[in-house]
């Protein structure tokens, strides 16, 4: 309204169509009189109560003597009797009316100011109130602004002990909370949505988050105080076994509020218990409500786990995207493991990769348990067969713990390629790293690759693991098993490096520990050890681990027993190592899709195969510059990979430079399956017989055409899967 109010008589003869216009104009008018007016008492449709911001007196709700009271004790409250009524006729308009029209102090000076604050609160609440049908609804919450911008001008510590005292005492609101609350119950909304908004945004400003508690489509919701119900131990784990403190943020709380659809489509808030058991909280963040998660933000951690990045990134990326996101770290890991949850469906992990890999066509076997849970799981992909059976020589086996997402031991066979590259065979999971688990895995990987005799491995390379060493026994007899020098070193430093001061002395250490191993005969070893022995005498617990976990094992790994077997000069790299560990990075689980898994290592595997087809055709037409100039190697030339090339030239230059030594020792023909220098000085031209299966290409035949076309999952080999799922990828190798 825009009549320019000049006295009291002229406001009590208006007609005001809306309650908000009312108060408008009553507040206006006495502020530029310099008083400043507050709701104390009202109700919808019906009246509205206006008294001056100085009445009523202070209260001493902590009762503290004066002579302890720290700070002197100011109030602007002075009792004043001053009220005006705002009333709805019966024809619908508004009217003033006075009920006492003194005040018992002077003027304010800056009332002109607070009476355009409160115009300004005014204006912004009516212009962003949208969810609000209900004109009273708007006015209610500038209200709440009101008093708010009024209290401001308080002593702060004198009212926060006040605001305390009231709510720990009684459960009555102050009155323009009373106002708002009501207002929320007499507001009427278009849509559920807009409802459970309006009201989780009412008590959310408060201190409170509301969930819900029960709905039904087109009928009702019911929402409840997210601290309310009570710990429920639904894994039924005792307090012994626990792993975990509990803690719960469950205490009871018995509010509830209702929503519900009326006939004419609108929706309503009905009050079932408005009271809390607990205090609302300082800052809306501690409450994990708060920190909920969209379905679009669901969406991008899903996208950004897939892409490598760490919770924190994630995290900080959201922000970015949206400043007021409140979630925290926490958040993240939680997301992450419901994404996990959901792709499950119930399913164990193990259960579910299986799944996937059947539906793909790899090679798998596994075992249950009575109650039908996986138990023991072997899966090779196909390519990776044909190249086990190809390169069947040397194989070298890792074990890891349950550190993997699946939660259960992982054993990893690599095999070594002609061209000294490594290969993925298979992967294994196992319930128990006990020697009957590996025995039923090393039969299963027997079986792939067949009865045929020159398909039979000569040596596996592994760490130092009883179980595992009796079962290569057991499936493989007469192979070799020797441990990999990468194992002992690690072995070493994670037990004995924090024994030396320097890096030096360790270096001097290891250096020294690596001569022992070298050791080329048995009695050149016990020397060596000797010496050895007595040269860290006062590192006696290095010495003393060395002598409990490894020497017992001698000759599994230094050079006097183990040059005797042909591992191909592989014993001492951590070439196979290194890809087992990439086919571990492959197989973990990010946000529990499993089809990605699947997807990444395949593409591994299919990548390694074209990759050795490439190198193949290569390596049959082109050789080494340097090597087709010497005549010795005429007759293998094309026919050996370029790896084994480079290994004879060697000789060869020993040869040619005269340093061969007197004595043939026999280790290099042994170990890597090639003739040595001492067979090049009494040779014309190489045989082609002197290179051993291993190295040769010329009969090499790797197929183009991808296993996996045709291929399609046996029911009888996948009891979990859905083996209606989508086809494996038809990939022709090229």
């Amino acid at each position: 309204m825009e009549t320019q109010i000049k006295d009291i008589s002229q406001l009590l003869n208006l007609k005001f169509d809306t309650r908000n216009e009312l108060l408008y104009a009553v507040r206006r008018f006495y502020a530029a009189k310099g008083y400043v007016l507050s709701i104390r008492g009202s109700r919808p449709d019906k009246y509205v109560n206006l008294r001056c911001e100085r009445s009523g007196c202070y209260r001493d709700t902590r009762q503290v003597p004066a002579d302890q009271r720290k700070r002197k004790r100011t109030s602007r409250l002075t009792g004043c009797p001053f009220e005006i009524r705002g009333k709805k006729q019966e024809e619908g308009f508004w009217m003033v009316e006075i009920r006492e029209p003194k005040h018992n102090h002077s003027l304010d000076v800056d009332a002109e100011g607070e009476g355009m604050e409160v115009e300004h609160a005014e204006t912004q609440l009516i212009t962003n109130s949208e969810n609000f049908v209900t004109d009273e609804n708007i006015a209610l919450e500038e209200n709440v602004v009101e008093e708010e911008n009024v209290l401001e001008e308080e002593n702060e510590a004198e009212e926060q002990q006040e605001k305390q005292e009231d709510h720990t005492s009684s459960n009555v609101a102050p009155v323009h909370e009373e106002n708002a609350y009501f207002g929320l119950l007499n507001s009427k909304f278009r849509t559920r949505t807009e409802l459970m908004q309006a009201v989780r945004g009412f008590y959310g400003g408060r201190g409170y988050m509301l969930s819900t508690r029960g709905s039904r489509p087109d009928k009702y919701v019911v929402l409840g105080c997210d601290r309310g119900g009570s710990y429920r131990n639904t894994h039924k784990v005792s307090t012994v076994h626990r792993q975990r403190s509990k803690k719960s943020r469950l205490i009871g709380c018995p509010f509830k509020i209702r929503g519900k659809k009326q006939k004419n489509g609108f929706w309503v808030v009905e009050e079932k218990n408005p009271t809390h058991n607990h205090e609302p909280a300082n800052d809306i963040s501690e409450l994990s409500l708060s920190r909920r998660l969209t379905r679009d933000d669901m969406a991008n951690i899903e996208e950004m786990t897939k892409s490598g990045l760490t919770p924190r990134q994630i995290l900080r990326a959201l922000k970015k995207r949206n400043p007021d996101l409140k979630a925290i770290t926490k958040t993240i890991y939680n997301a992450k493991a419901k994404i996990v949850k959901d792709k499950l469906a119930g399913r164990s992990t193990i259960q579910a990769l299986f799944d996937e890999l059947v539906k793909a066509g790899f090679n798998c076997n596994f075992l249950q348990n009575q109650e039908g849970h996986l138990t023991h799981l072997f899966a090779a992909h196909p390519l990776s067969v044909v190249l086990t059976k190809c390169f069947s020589n040397i194989f070298v086996i890792d074990s890891t713990q349950k550190s993997n997402g699946y939660k259960m031991p992982m054993l990893a066979i690599a095999g070594l390629s002609s061209f000294n590259t490594a290969f993925y065979s298979c992967f294994v999971f196992l319930e128990k790293e006990d020697g009957e688990s590996y025995v039923w895995a090393l039969k299963t990987f027997s079986n792939i690759l067949g009865r045929d005799k020159d398909n039979q491995p000569n040596v596996f390379v592994s760490d130092r693991e009883s179980a595992l060493t009796d079962a290569i026994n057991v499936v493989f007899p007469t192979a070799t098993h020797i441990f990999g020098l990468w194992h002992v070193e690690k072995s070493l430093r994670d037990n004995c490096k924090r024994y030396f001061e320097t890096r030096e002395e360790w270096d001097a250490f290891l250096s020294n520990w690596k001569k022992v191993v070298s050791s080329p005969t048995e009695a050149g070893f016990f020397q060596s050890w000797n010496e050895f022995e007595s040269l860290y005498s006062e590192k006696a617990y290095a010495i003393e681990f060395l002598k409990q976990e490894w020497l017992p094992w001698k000759e599994k790994f230094i050079n006097a027993w183990s040059d005797k077997c042909l591992h191909f000069g592989n014993y001492a790299s951590s070439r196979a190592e290194e890809a087992l560990e990439k086919l571990r990075k492959d197989l973990h689980v990010p946000a529990g899709d499993l089809r990605e898994v699947k997807n990444k290592f395949c593409s591994a595997v299919e990548k390694q195969y074209k990759e050795m087809i490439t190198q193949l055709e290569s390596e049959k037409i082109r050789v080494l510059y340097h090597c087709c100039k010497v005549s010795l190697f005429e007759n293998i030339l094309c026919r050996v990979s370029e790896h084994v090339l480079v290994e004879l030239y060697k000789q060869y230059e020993k040869v040619k430079k005269g340093t061969v030594d007197p004595v043939c020792t026999g280790r290099f023909t042994a170990t890597m399956g090639l003739p040595c220098a001492h067979t090049m000085a009494n040779s014309e031209a190489l045989n082609l017989d002197l290179v051993h299966q291993q190295w040769r290409i010329d009969t090499r035949l790797l197929p183009r055409r991808n296993p996996l076309i045709g291929l399609k999952a046996r029911k009888d080999l996948c009891p979990f899967a859905d083996l209606n799922g989508p086809p494996a990828d038809p990939l022709l190798i090229t």
